[in-house]
C-alpha cells in the first residue's frame, strides 16, 4: 500500500457497499423510538411517515447500487472508484444517476421530500417534543447523513477521488502531491452533489406524502428493475464489461453492433465466431450461421 494517495484508506472493506447499507438502515430505529417516546401526536405520526419513507426508498437505493455492482463485479469502493478509470458512471448511467439521487433526498429527508418534519402539517415532526442536546443530535445526524450520501455517490458515479481525464492524465509520481490531489478531488465532487441538494430544495416545493409513496413504488423501482434487467443483457450482448464501457451509449450500441457484423468470420467447425444477437436469430429461424449472418445485415 502506498504510503499516500488512492490507496490510503482506513478499511479497505471488500463489502464495503453492503456495510454503508446496513449502517443507513439503522436510522429507521432510532427515528422511529423517538416519536414514539415523545407521546405526541405530531411525533409519533412524523416518525410513522419517516419510517414508512425510509424503507420504501431504501429498495430504490438499493436497487440502483445493484447496477454499479454489476460493472465491477465487487463490493469494494476502491474497486468500484478504480472501475471508472476510463469513464465516470454518471455518463453511461445517467438515469440511474437521477434515480439514485432521488431515492438520497428522500433517504436523508431533505426537501421537497421532508414529509416527516413538514412544519405546515406536523410542526417539526418527530423532533417536535425534543429539546437541547437531543434536538442538536438528531440535527447533526441530518446534515452528517446529506455528506455521507453526497460522498457515497461521488464514489459510485463521479469517480471518487479520481482527477477528470485521469486516464488520459496518467498517474502521478509524487505520492503525496497524488494524495493531496486525490483528497481535494473527492471534496469538490462531494460539495457538487451538497450543492445540488441546496438547489433542490430552493427550486421545487414540498410534494403531498402519497405522491411521495406513489412516485417510489409506482415509477422509481419499475424503472430501476427494468434496468436491472436492461444493463446485464447490454454487458452480455457486446461484452463490454470491462474494457469497452462506452457501448452502453446509444450511439456506441449502434456501432458496436455494425462493427460485430462486419468483423464476424464464419467459421462452420467453430460456433463461438457467433456472437449473442446472431445467436438468438439462428436459433429462432433454424438457420445456419452465414444465412443468419446475410440475413441480420439486410436487416
Amino acid at each position: 500500500m502506498k504510503k499516500y494517495g488512492p490507496g490510503l484508506v482506513i478499511s479497505n472493506y471488500n463489502l464495503g457497499i453492503l456495510f454503508m447499507l446496513a449502517v443507513s438502515s439503522l436510522a429507521t430505529y432510532g427515528i422511529l423510538l423517538a416519536g414514539w417516546a415523545a407521546n405526541s401526536k405530531y411525533s409519533f405520526l412524523g416518525s410513522l411517515r419517516s419510517t414508512a419513507q425510509l424503507i420504501s426508498y431504501e429498495l430504490v437505493l438499493s436497487s440502483a447500487l445493484l447496477i454499479v455492482i454489476m460493472f465491477t463485479n465487487s463490493l469494494n469502493l476502491s474497486v468500484i472508484v478504480e472501475s471508472q478509470n476510463p469513464i465516470w458512471f454518471i455518463l453511461p448511467l445517467f438515469p440511474v444517476f437521477l434515480i439514485f439521487f432521488i431515492g438520497t433526498l428522500a433517504e436523508t429527508n431533505r426537501a421537497p421530500m421532508d414529509l416527516a418534519e413538514a412544519e405546515s402539517e406536523l410542526v417539526s415532526g418527530f423532533m417536535t417534543e425534543h429539546a437541547s442536546a437531543v434536538f442538536v443530535f438528531f440535527f447533526l445526524a441530518e446534515y452528517a447523513s446529506i455528506v455521507l450520501m453526497s460522498a457515497l455517490t461521488s464514489i459510485l458515479f463521479l469517480g471518487g477521488y479520481l482527477l477528470p481525464f485521469n486516464s488520459l492524465i496518467g498517474p502521478i509520481d509524487n505520492g503525496l502531491l497524488s494524495g493531496l490531489l486525490s483528497g481535494i478531488t473527492l471534496g469538490v465532487k462531494t460539495c457538487m452533489i451538497i450543492f445540488g441538494f441546496i438547489w433542490v430544495r430552493a427550486s421545487f416545493p414540498r410534494i403531498r406524502y402519497d405522491q411521495l409513496m406513489t412516485v417510489c413504488w409506482t415509477v422509481l423501482l419499475p424503472l430501476v428493475f427494468a434496468f436491472i434487467f436492461l444493463v446485464p443483457c447490454i454487458i452480455v450482448a457486446f461484452d463490454s464489461i470491462p474494457t469497452n464501457i462506452s457501448v452502453l451509449f446509444f450511439p456506441g450500441i449502434v456501432a458496436s453492433f455494425k462493427n460485430g457484423l462486419n468483423n464476424i468470420k464464419p467459421n462452420p467447425a467453430d460456433s463461438s465466431t457467433l456472437f449473442l444477437p446472431v445467436e438468438i436469430v439462428k436459433i429462432y429461424f433454424n438457420l445456419n450461421e452465414q444465412s443468419t449472418i446475410n440475413l441480420i445485415k439486410k436487416i
